[in-house]
């Protein structure tokens, strides 16, 4: 796939502590909180709050915690005061780093976001320094598995693998599907989920246009294929390639980013 990246979110196998589920369902309460707010708590009609629904699911996340988050967003419980924030970096390699934050407090962010970045020896940028090269666009993360309907009483439905080709061709029909990316499955180094979930297939990640995410999500579920997540993402066409030693320090700071509770997504046009 043109522009993949090898900051991709997919993983080799990795553990998830529990001290990072909870600091993930905290990042995953406040994404829901504020999709309720801005849309209304009906899944069904606001699609940005079936993403955020969809994601937390997809983590394990209780349901009564997704319940009390979407309440919260609609003003039924006692509501957080979340709001959205953007910050942005140019590195001196010349990447750049686009950090989006949900927060119910911006001077509390905004200097943890701060440090990170200075500590590195880099300095935040200007708003739109970075912004206007990103643009939002749909992104599809599936696995070549095909749902299998238990036949017993009390028994879960489980995924299949399936021939990662059929999957392919079954995408080469659907419009809208901007490009993607197929990762064959390797036994000695399987893929995970970001809870440490073992997929055991080829992994796809699909790019799609913004408007035709829905749609295209919605026909992959029909046809029974395993999605992992559906989410809006900003890709820029502007990639850099930078040294070993800049990934290294990259790969740092935007580690140090996505551990802090108020970053709801990092993004970088490091190629």
């Amino acid at each position: 796939m043109s522009g993949h990246s090898k900051w991709a979110k997919i993983k080799r196998a990795k553990g998830v502590t529990d001290q990072k589920r909870g600091a993930l369902f905290t990042k995953l309460a406040r994404a829901i909180t504020q999709a309720a707010q801005d849309g209304g708590g009906d899944a069904g009609m606001n699609f940005s709050l079936r993403l955020a629904v969809d994601k937390a699911k997809s983590a394990n996340m209780p349901l009564d915690n997704i319940e009390r988050a979407i309440k919260k967003g609609t003003g039924e419980l006692q509501p957080d005061a979340v709001f959205r924030m953007t910050y942005e970096a140019i590195m001196q390699s010349g990447a750049m780093v686009l950090i989006d934050c949900v927060t119910d407090n911006s001077n509390r962010t905004y200097s943890e976001i701060r440090n990170i970045i200075e500590r590195a020896g880099e300095k935040l940028g200007a708003a739109g320094s970075v912004s206007w090269q990103f643009a939002e666009e749909g992104q599809i993360e599936a696995v070549a598995a095909k749902l299998q309907k238990s036949t017993k009483y009390g028994e879960k439905d489980n995924y299949s693998p399936a021939n990662g080709s059929q999957l392919e061709d079954s995408l080469l029909e659907i419009e809208g599907i901007i490009d993607y990316l197929r990762e064959e499955y390797d036994p000695a180094e399987p893929f995970v989920d970001d809870l440490g979930n073992p997929i055991n297939a080829d992994f796809f990640t699909i790019r799609a246009e913004k408007s035709k995410l829905k749609e295209i999500a919605d026909k992959l579920n029909k046809a029974e294929w395993q999605l992992i997540s559906t989410a809006v993402v900003k890709n820029t066409s502007n990639k850099v390639n930078i040294t070993p030693a800049q990934e290294d320090k990259l790969q740092g700071v935007l580690e140090q980013l996505e551990e802090r509770d108020d970053v709801d997504n990092v993004w970088t046009n490091v190629a």
